[in-house]
């Protein structure tokens, strides 16, 4: 497990810590990565009359100044969806630009996220659940780059939908992918509907939701 604190250079308190875990979910690495902010403190030393400073900090410490992380927004919704465009693991050109006319669910995911693992039941779900009605998955898996490793992995998950290796890294930054699994809703008519970033409960029947309001506009 490796700690990583954000504190005030002035007072020494510390204001934000995260911590990054890596552990293994079968034979498959993963790694858990989560970020608190504190905001109350208990002062518990023996002598709090003692003066601290930075100097105290053990040699081994990385030391560096701290700046507050500004998350982006994602796509707002009216939004033209971005290119994306790719191959599968097969060596098939895939492009969004084949689905038009259709309502897309893109997930942004990877192998080694835990969250995305959770959400494959209830994306598969939705993928059968709405295809006959023009709905398409793709998912899309810009950071595993060996294909033999991800050919085992959806056959694992039992994957069917498309998968896409997107051609360029700045794909993500198009489409703000700045946690995973990252969704995305793509109307008809090709902008964005609906996006979210993360996965946790009630996640999939807000998809789902979406999915139903366009089925049904023309």
């Amino acid at each position: 497990m490796v700690f990583d604190f954000w504190i005030i250079k002035d007072n020494f308190l510390p204001i934000q810590y995260a911590t990054t875990i890596d552990m293994m979910n079968g034979n498959m690495p993963m790694q858990q990565f989560a970020q608190y902010t504190l905001k109350t403190y208990s002062i518990n030393w023996p002598d709090i009359k003692k003066k601290y400073d930075i100097t105290d900090a053990p040699p081994y410490y990385r030391l560096k100044n701290y700046e507050p992380y500004q998350r982006k927004d994602q796509l707002p919704n009216g939004t033209a969806a971005p290119a994306l465009s790719g191959k599968n693991i097969d060596g098939k050109k895939i492009s969004l630009d084949d689905y038009k006319g259709k309502v897309v669910l893109i997930d942004f995911f990877y192998m080694a996220c835990a969250p995305c693992i959770l959400s494959f039941p209830h994306i598969k779900e939705i993928y059968h659940k709405y295809a006959d009605s023009g709905v398409v998955v793709l998912g899309v898996n810009p950071v595993d780059k060996k294909e033999a490793q991800l050919r085992s992995f959806l056959k694992k998950y039992e994957i069917s939908y498309p998968v896409i290796l997107p051609d360029e890294d700045i794909t993500t930054k198009n489409y703000v992918v700045q946690g995973y699994p990252c969704f995305y809703l793509v109307d008809k008519k090709g902008k964005i509907a609906f996006s979210l970033p993360g996965f946790g409960q009630g996640v999939e029947v807000l998809i789902e939701e979406n999915i139903r309001k366009l089925i049904r506009e023309e």
